[in-house]
């Protein structure tokens, strides 16, 4: 136990022997210094060679590569480049298929598509829907498709009664309803029903009205920055710029009791 503790003294006989050790290292260390110059003279001739012979090799390569480059017979004009993950073959192929679909597709029959699918109104629910489902039905399965129209039950909301009215300085009822024009038949389609924002609340609210640009977070900011106070108020908003959902929601944060967007 003794000599336990003297080894872990710090004025153990240790000390000195560890202290030769460090002496014996530095002195081989230096030993090994005095040598090094010869071994490195040796070592740079060897690596002066390496590095000559590695350059005459890169130049000989370099003259190689020029030769062919030069020899190499320049492409004919007129040839397509090559395109990525495509071989010349394939590419033509590729490029003979998309040119076909391209010459099948006509803007006119297009146009004849789309016009029957919008010759009604066909809101969600009704049975203008369910014509538009079957005349894609019949066009996709005239193509040459396997076609299946599948029913799907939804919860949606369609509005008993919408009614906007002016109570002051004058009474006056607004309509609620897109008013024909004689340069656009489809606004004189008596199914047209009124607009309205699907699950929307039901109630009944009259205050005064404030103009809200496009309803957007920056439209109330401003207005907040002129003191113009929104709570409590009918909020009146541009279609346009965001989704309706939007408008709704900000005219709703910015405690409006209600909100009139427009077209």
């Amino acid at each position: 136990m003794e000599s336990f503790k003297r080894t872990g003294s710090a004025r153990g006989p240790w000390r000195p022997a560890s202290i030769a050790h460090r002496a014996a290292d530095r002195a081989s260390m230096t030993l090994a210094n005095r040598k090094q110059p010869r071994s490195s003279q040796r070592s740079r001739r060897k690596i002066r060679s390496a590095l000559s012979a590695c350059s005459a090799v890169a130049f000989a390569v370099a003259i190689v590569a020029g030769l062919a480059a030069a020899c190499k017979p320049p492409a004919p004009r007129g040839a397509p480049p090559p395109r990525l993950g495509f071989s010349s073959a394939a590419f033509e192929k590729q490029r003979d298929l998309e040119q076909r679909f391209r010459s099948s597709v006509s803007a006119e029959e297009l146009g004849k598509f789309h016009a029957m699918v919008t010759r009604e109104p066909h809101m969600a629910g009704t049975d203008g829907s369910r014509d538009v489902a079957e005349s894609i039905r019949g066009a996709l399965a005239a193509a040459g498709l396997n076609v299946e129209v599948i029913e799907y039950q939804a919860y949606l909301s369609f509005p008993t009664t919408v009614a906007v009215d002016i109570v002051a300085p004058i009474a006056q009822r607004l309509r609620v309803t897109e008013p024909a024009s004689a340069i656009d038949r489809d606004t004189q389609n008596p199914r047209l029903g009124p607009g309205f924002v699907a699950y929307s609340a039901s109630g009944d609210v009259t205050a005064p009205v404030v103009y809200v640009n496009y309803g957007l977070p920056d439209d109330y900011a401003q207005l907040a920055a002129r003191n113009v106070d929104v709570r409590g108020k009918l909020v009146i908003a541009r279609y346009g710029h965001s989704h309706r959902a939007v408008k709704l929601h900000t005219a709703e944060h910015a405690g409006a009791a209600g909100i009139l967007i427009y077209i």
